[in-house]
């Protein structure tokens, strides 16, 4: 997984949207929600990116290695 690129995109739209999320004032009451949403989509997403998906690839790679090893008996692994 590419790291800086993500963490870099994803921080920047927190960043900006930080000043939306933190608004007081008239007219924020239907866009502060809205900002709170995307950053914590953003949050969740980076999350999901860092943790889930590394382990899924372990996973998948832990039982492609299983399959090829029950074709192939002789290979010692």
């Amino acid at each position: 997984v590419r790291l800086r690129p993500i963490l870099m995109t994803d921080i920047v739209g927190i960043i900006g949207l930080l000043p939306l999320a933190l608004s007081v004032g008239e007219g924020t009451e239907l866009l502060k929600p809205m900002a709170i949403a995307v950053i914590g989509g953003l949050v969740f997403g980076l999350l999901l990116v860092f943790l889930f998906l590394p382990a899924l690839y372990f996973i998948f790679e832990k039982r492609k290695i299983k399959v090829v090893i029950a074709r192939n008996p002789s290979v010692d692994g």
